[in-house]
Protein backbone atom coordinates (compact mmCIF):
# COMPACT_ATOMS: atom_id res chain seq x y z
CA UNK A 1 0.00 0.00 0.00
CA UNK A 2 1.67 3.14 -1.16
CA UNK A 3 0.85 6.15 0.51
CA UNK A 4 -0.06 9.29 -1.48
CA UNK A 5 1.87 12.83 -1.06
CA UNK A 6 -0.02 16.05 -1.01
CA UNK A 7 0.72 18.09 -4.23
CA UNK A 8 1.70 21.92 -3.66
CA UNK A 9 -1.75 23.60 -5.04
CA UNK A 10 -1.60 26.88 -7.07
CA UNK A 11 -3.76 29.11 -6.04
CA UNK A 12 -5.54 30.89 -8.69
CA UNK A 13 -6.39 34.87 -8.77
CA UNK A 14 -9.80 34.92 -9.71
CA UNK A 15 -9.65 38.90 -9.34
CA UNK A 16 -8.35 41.92 -10.02
CA UNK A 17 -5.66 43.28 -7.20
CA UNK A 18 -4.43 46.40 -7.22
CA UNK A 19 -1.16 45.69 -5.37
CA UNK A 20 -0.03 49.58 -5.79
CA UNK A 21 -2.09 52.69 -6.03
CA UNK A 22 -0.87 55.58 -8.16
CA UNK A 23 -0.10 58.63 -5.10
CA UNK A 24 -1.16 62.43 -5.57
CA UNK A 25 1.99 64.96 -6.20
CA UNK A 26 2.48 68.23 -6.45
CA UNK A 27 4.33 69.86 -8.76
CA UNK A 28 5.48 73.18 -10.70
CA UNK A 29 3.36 73.66 -13.57
CA UNK A 30 3.86 72.43 -16.83
CA UNK A 31 6.05 69.63 -14.98
CA UNK A 32 5.99 65.88 -16.77
CA UNK A 33 4.26 63.37 -14.02
CA UNK A 34 3.95 59.70 -14.48
CA UNK A 35 1.43 58.17 -12.43
CA UNK A 36 1.52 54.24 -11.50
CA UNK A 37 -0.39 51.35 -10.70
CA UNK A 38 0.34 47.77 -10.36
CA UNK A 39 -2.33 44.65 -10.26
CA UNK A 40 -2.45 41.28 -10.75
CA UNK A 41 -5.09 38.85 -11.64
CA UNK A 42 -5.96 35.81 -14.06
CA UNK A 43 -4.77 36.60 -18.07
CA UNK A 44 -4.05 39.48 -19.54
CA UNK A 45 -4.92 43.10 -17.31
CA UNK A 46 -6.12 46.39 -19.76
CA UNK A 47 -5.71 49.36 -18.58
CA UNK A 48 -7.60 53.07 -19.09
CA UNK A 49 -6.80 56.28 -17.11
CA UNK A 50 -9.84 58.93 -16.71
CA UNK A 51 -9.42 62.36 -15.44
CA UNK A 52 -11.86 64.48 -13.71
CA UNK A 53 -13.15 66.46 -16.57
CA UNK A 54 -12.15 64.35 -19.35
CA UNK A 55 -14.03 60.89 -19.68
CA UNK A 56 -10.57 59.02 -21.50
CA UNK A 57 -7.30 59.78 -21.13
CA UNK A 58 -5.94 59.79 -24.66
CA UNK A 59 -3.54 57.19 -25.13
CA UNK A 60 -4.08 56.31 -21.19
CA UNK A 61 -4.15 52.68 -22.03
CA UNK A 62 -0.81 51.15 -20.03
CA UNK A 63 -0.19 50.79 -16.30
CA UNK A 64 2.10 54.04 -16.41
CA UNK A 65 0.49 57.18 -17.64
CA UNK A 66 2.68 60.68 -18.13
CA UNK A 67 1.11 63.43 -18.39
CA UNK A 68 2.37 67.30 -18.44
CA UNK A 69 0.83 68.58 -15.64
CA UNK A 70 -0.96 72.18 -17.15
CA UNK A 71 -3.25 72.57 -14.34
CA UNK A 72 -4.97 70.59 -10.93
CA UNK A 73 -6.34 67.42 -12.35
CA UNK A 74 -7.56 64.38 -10.62
CA UNK A 75 -6.80 61.07 -12.61
CA UNK A 76 -8.26 57.25 -11.62
CA UNK A 77 -7.34 54.25 -13.14
CA UNK A 78 -9.66 51.32 -14.55
CA UNK A 79 -7.90 47.65 -14.30
CA UNK A 80 -9.79 44.92 -16.81
CA UNK A 81 -9.45 41.28 -17.31
CA UNK A 82 -10.30 39.37 -20.80
CA UNK A 83 -13.42 38.11 -18.30
CA UNK A 84 -15.00 41.36 -17.95
CA UNK A 85 -13.96 42.03 -14.55
CA UNK A 86 -12.90 45.35 -13.80
CA UNK A 87 -11.56 47.08 -10.62
CA UNK A 88 -10.86 51.27 -10.12
CA UNK A 89 -7.21 52.41 -8.31
CA UNK A 90 -8.05 55.10 -6.04
CA UNK A 91 -8.25 58.98 -7.00
CA UNK A 92 -5.35 60.80 -6.82
CA UNK A 93 -4.48 64.59 -7.57
CA UNK A 94 -2.24 66.20 -9.44
CA UNK A 95 -1.90 69.49 -7.60
CA UNK A 96 0.09 72.18 -9.96
CA UNK A 97 1.70 74.95 -8.14
CA UNK A 98 1.96 78.42 -10.67
CA UNK A 99 4.75 79.93 -8.72
CA UNK A 100 8.13 80.69 -8.93
CA UNK A 101 10.20 77.27 -9.18
CA UNK A 102 13.40 78.73 -9.79
CA UNK A 103 14.95 77.33 -6.89
CA UNK A 104 14.41 73.97 -7.64
CA UNK A 105 17.17 71.45 -8.48
CA UNK A 106 17.14 70.49 -12.12
CA UNK A 107 17.92 66.75 -10.92
CA UNK A 108 14.62 66.80 -8.96
CA UNK A 109 13.32 63.69 -8.36
CA UNK A 110 10.10 64.51 -6.00
CA UNK A 111 11.87 65.00 -2.68
CA UNK A 112 9.96 67.69 -0.30
CA UNK A 113 11.04 71.23 -1.48
CA UNK A 114 9.49 74.56 -0.26
CA UNK A 115 8.48 76.78 -2.48
CA UNK A 116 6.76 79.37 -0.63
CA UNK A 117 8.06 79.79 3.17
CA UNK A 118 5.40 81.57 5.90
CA UNK A 119 6.17 85.26 6.26
CA UNK A 120 6.42 87.53 9.57
CA UNK A 121 3.25 88.96 10.27
CA UNK A 122 1.89 92.26 12.67
CA UNK A 123 -1.34 91.29 13.43
CA UNK A 124 -3.70 93.29 15.85
CA UNK A 125 -5.83 90.79 18.71
CA UNK A 126 -8.84 89.54 17.51
CA UNK A 127 -7.69 89.81 13.77
CA UNK A 128 -6.77 86.54 11.80
CA UNK A 129 -3.63 85.07 11.19
CA UNK A 130 -3.21 83.80 7.71
CA UNK A 131 0.23 81.77 6.94
CA UNK A 132 1.41 79.72 3.91
CA UNK A 133 3.94 77.11 3.37
CA UNK A 134 3.60 75.46 -0.27
CA UNK A 135 5.96 72.80 -1.05
CA UNK A 136 6.65 70.67 -3.90
CA UNK A 137 6.56 66.47 -3.76
CA UNK A 138 6.23 63.03 -5.40
CA UNK A 139 4.33 61.82 -3.50
CA UNK A 140 2.30 65.42 -2.14
CA UNK A 141 4.16 66.68 0.85
CA UNK A 142 1.82 66.32 4.39
CA UNK A 143 1.93 69.56 6.32
CA UNK A 144 1.57 70.22 10.23
CA UNK A 145 2.12 73.59 11.97
CA UNK A 146 3.70 73.85 15.22
CA UNK A 147 3.60 76.86 18.05
CA UNK A 148 6.06 76.99 20.34
CA UNK A 149 7.21 73.65 19.32
CA UNK A 150 4.23 72.14 19.85
CA UNK A 151 1.96 70.86 16.84
CA UNK A 152 -1.48 72.51 16.64
CA UNK A 153 -4.22 70.08 16.82
CA UNK A 154 -5.77 69.59 13.11
CA UNK A 155 -3.68 72.32 11.30
CA UNK A 156 -2.45 70.35 8.73
CA UNK A 157 -3.25 72.11 5.56
CA UNK A 158 -0.82 74.67 3.65
CA UNK A 159 -2.47 77.92 4.87
CA UNK A 160 -2.74 78.23 8.64
CA UNK A 161 -5.13 80.65 9.95
CA UNK A 162 -6.08 81.15 13.68
CA UNK A 163 -7.69 83.93 15.75
CA UNK A 164 -5.16 86.21 17.48
CA UNK A 165 -6.81 86.39 20.78
CA UNK A 166 -5.19 87.55 24.03
CA UNK A 167 -3.97 84.75 25.70
CA UNK A 168 -1.69 85.15 29.03
CA UNK A 169 1.35 82.82 29.79
CA UNK A 170 1.09 83.20 33.54
CA UNK A 171 -0.64 84.96 35.98
CA UNK A 172 0.83 86.47 38.96
CA UNK A 173 -1.02 89.35 41.34
CA UNK A 174 0.87 91.98 43.37
CA UNK A 175 -1.40 92.79 47.15
CA UNK A 176 0.20 95.90 48.88
CA UNK A 177 -0.94 96.04 52.65
CA UNK A 178 0.45 98.72 54.79
CA UNK A 179 -0.22 99.08 58.46
CA UNK A 180 0.81 102.20 59.33
CA UNK A 181 -0.83 105.42 58.39
CA UNK A 182 0.38 109.18 59.44
CA UNK A 183 -3.24 110.43 60.05
CA UNK A 184 -4.63 106.76 61.15
CA UNK A 185 -4.12 104.55 64.05
CA UNK A 186 -2.32 101.55 63.34
CA UNK A 187 -3.86 98.57 61.41
CA UNK A 188 -3.73 94.99 62.22
CA UNK A 189 -6.97 93.74 59.43
CA UNK A 190 -4.50 94.42 56.27
CA UNK A 191 -2.45 91.83 57.20
CA UNK A 192 -5.15 89.17 57.47
CA UNK A 193 -6.43 90.43 54.42
CA UNK A 194 -3.40 90.51 52.56
CA UNK A 195 -3.25 86.71 54.25
CA UNK A 196 -6.77 85.81 52.83
CA UNK A 197 -6.59 87.20 49.20
CA UNK A 198 -2.99 85.61 48.88
CA UNK A 199 -4.84 82.07 49.42
CA UNK A 200 -7.77 82.68 47.35
CA UNK A 201 -5.65 83.88 44.43
CA UNK A 202 -2.87 81.20 44.53
CA UNK A 203 -6.09 78.59 44.42
CA UNK A 204 -6.79 80.39 40.96
CA UNK A 205 -3.56 79.55 39.78
CA UNK A 206 -1.71 83.77 40.41
CA UNK A 207 1.54 83.80 41.33
CA UNK A 208 1.45 86.38 44.68
CA UNK A 209 3.84 88.82 45.40
CA UNK A 210 2.48 90.15 49.19
CA UNK A 211 3.84 93.77 49.97
CA UNK A 212 3.45 95.40 53.18
CA UNK A 213 4.22 99.04 54.53
CA UNK A 214 5.86 100.24 51.71
CA UNK A 215 7.31 104.28 51.18
CA UNK A 216 5.46 106.02 48.35
CA UNK A 217 8.34 105.63 46.28
CA UNK A 218 9.01 101.68 47.34
CA UNK A 219 5.35 101.36 46.17
CA UNK A 220 5.70 103.51 42.71
CA UNK A 221 8.47 101.21 42.04
CA UNK A 222 7.00 97.88 42.43
CA UNK A 223 3.62 98.79 40.38
CA UNK A 224 6.55 100.15 38.09
CA UNK A 225 8.01 96.54 37.63
CA UNK A 226 4.37 94.79 37.46
CA UNK A 227 3.83 97.00 34.69
CA UNK A 228 6.63 95.62 33.00
CA UNK A 229 5.92 92.03 33.85
CA UNK A 230 2.49 92.53 32.43
CA UNK A 231 4.19 93.68 28.91
CA UNK A 232 5.51 90.23 28.00
CA UNK A 233 1.94 88.67 28.21
CA UNK A 234 1.75 88.16 32.02
CA UNK A 235 -2.05 88.10 33.40
CA UNK A 236 -2.07 90.68 36.36
CA UNK A 237 -3.93 91.72 39.33
CA UNK A 238 -3.21 94.49 41.83
CA UNK A 239 -4.97 94.72 45.14
CA UNK A 240 -4.24 97.76 47.57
Amino acid sequence: MTGSCPKHSHVMITEIVIVRHPVSVCVPVNHKVTLRVRAEGKGILSYQWFSEDEKEVPGGTQADLTVRATKTQRYVCRVNDQFYNYVFSEWVKVKVLDIDKSGLPVDWQGEPYIAINPKPQAVRQGTKLSLRCAAFGIPTPHYQWYRNGQPLLDKTSDILQVRQDSKSTDKVALLIGNLNYCYHPGLMAPVMDVHELANLLQQLGFRVVSLLDLTREEMMAAIDKFIQLLDRGVYGESVF
